[in-house]
């Protein structure tokens, strides 16, 4: 299933469920008003601490870069959930979430 999500800095914004797969994008030519689209995972609600440790996910330019969401792999466990946020206040960007 493909979702959008509008993400900025006021929050975390939750962007799978628990256990989910699947990938995300920037929306092409979507980030505005500065900073970079970041993504982290945990099994519950990431603190503005946890800003600093997120793994940012560009936004594509002439290819498909694209960011994988697995369980298995990147996320600690099966309860882990991935949230996105933005890094600048003011900064907003459309994220697209492809899941299974």
């Amino acid at each position: 299933m493909i979702s959008h999500y509008e993400i900025t800095n006021d929050e975390w914004t939750q962007i799978t469920d628990a256990g989910e797969r699947g990938s995300c994008w920037v929306a092409l030519n979507t980030l505005k008003g500065g900073g970079k689209c970041v993504i982290f995972h945990k099994n519950e609600t990431p603190s503005d601490d946890d800003l600093i440790y997120a793994y940012p996910v560009y936004e594509p330019r002439g290819q498909n870069k694209r960011e994988v969401l697995s369980a298995d792999y990147e996320a600690d466990s099966e309860t882990d959930i991935y949230y996105a946020r933005m890094t600048e206040e003011g900064g907003s960007c459309i994220l697209v979430v492809d899941v299974y």
